[in-house]
């Protein structure tokens, strides 16, 4: 399956119709029935209609990406649903939408976080081919974070890290306490950061604190 582009709103804009009339046929046709109550709202830019619309299946998320930024690429409800598709199925997006449109739509709608230094360390964790894990998309400000993933298959972990400056950060997310941030076809240069034996004491520390309970404090 081709990824979907710039080229594919145009297609949308070429219909005949309006373009929120056209994408809600669309997503009446794909979405479970559940979903549909939230589509018209959503498609107008409503909050939390689109962060309703963001509950369904995982293969349609990035339709539902898509259909949010070709109707209303600037409004509350775009943002809202962009961080919650991207936090949920990050991969499953970067497998659909192509890579300039990607980027333009966190630049619509990421919300980077706020007070950040003009140069920060970030880290990614994978496996095996470097070249491809300093190309992602997805880092993290926490190597343990970093190092969790990386472990997932430890024979071939490998953490990289790079200094980025602020700037270049689209996006950022911490729902998980994965301290996410994103960085669009990710870094230039990295180097590999610490030894199997670090990731390992690290991923282990990082994943006993995430998995805490939050406090409640009143």
């Amino acid at each position: 399956m081709r990824k979907v582009s710039f080229n594919d709103i145009l297609g949308l804009h070429m219909r005949g119709q309006p373009i929120e009339a056209v994408c809600a046929n669309i997503l009446r046709a794909e979405l479970p029935s559940f979903s549909h109550d939230y589509i018209d709202r959503a498609l107008s830019g409503d909050q939390e209609a689109a962060g309703m619309l963001a509950f369904t299946n995982n293969n349609m998320r990035p339709l539902v990406l898509f259909c949010l930024y070709a109707c209303c690429p600037h409004s509350a409800g775009f943002r809202v649903g962009l961080n919650d598709i991207w936090g949920h199925d990050g991969p499953i997006v970067l497998q659909n939408i192509d890579n300039d449109l990607l980027r333009s739509m966190f630049e619509s709608g990421g919300q980077p976080p706020l007070d950040l230094p003009k140069l920060i360390t970030v880290y990614r964790g994978g496996q095996d081919d470097f070249d491809k894990l300093r190309r992602g998309w997805s880092w993290t400000t926490h190597r343990g974070v970093a190092a969790w993933f990386a472990l997932r298959f430890p024979e071939n972990a490998l953490v990289v890290t790079a200094s980025v400056r602020s700037s270049s950060i689209l996006h950022g997310c911490n729902e998980r306490r994965e301290k996410e941030v994103v960085i669009a076809d990710g870094v230039r240069r990295a180097t590999i950061s610490g030894t199997p034996g670090d990731w390992e004491a690290e991923a282990a520390a990082w994943h006993a604190d995430a998995t805490k309970p939050y406090e409640l404090k009143f």
